[in-house]
């Protein structure tokens, strides 16, 4: 059973969404965080990854579903550093369904 799970991150101008199945509760906290952690250490910090991360957003709004590679370098990197950090947090979780992790923003984060 595919479970959608929101994870706050105490400290963090962000949660987690985190969609999967895990053997335990404590895995999908894990999850999460592994997943925040490799973030902000590809990206250089929160700061770094809340404006690559709403890039990405601002880009992906722009172009209406079209499928395009992002144009700026933030957007990219949000791009490679989300595709690393969800690969190392998977580890927690259960193969099936595959896992997907998504940022949200805090209220008053949300803003570019």
């Amino acid at each position: 059973m595919s479970m959608l799970s929101l994870t706050p991150l105490s400290g963090r101008s962000y949660d987690v969404d985190v969609w999967g199945s895990v053997a335990d509760p404590l895995d999908r906290v894990q999850a999460a965080q592994a997943y925040a952690q490799s973030l902000e250490a590809q990206l250089g910090g929160p700061e770094a990854l809340m404006r690559c991360f709403l890039a990405a957003q601002s880009e992906e709004k722009a172009q209406q579903g079209a499928d395009k590679s992002p144009a700026s370098k933030d957007a990219q990197a949000w791009v490679r550093a989300h595709r690393h950090a969800a690969h190392v947090a998977e580890r927690f979780m259960q193969a099936q369904p595959p896992p997907a992790f998504v940022l949200q923003p805090k209220p008053g984060h949300a803003a570019a």
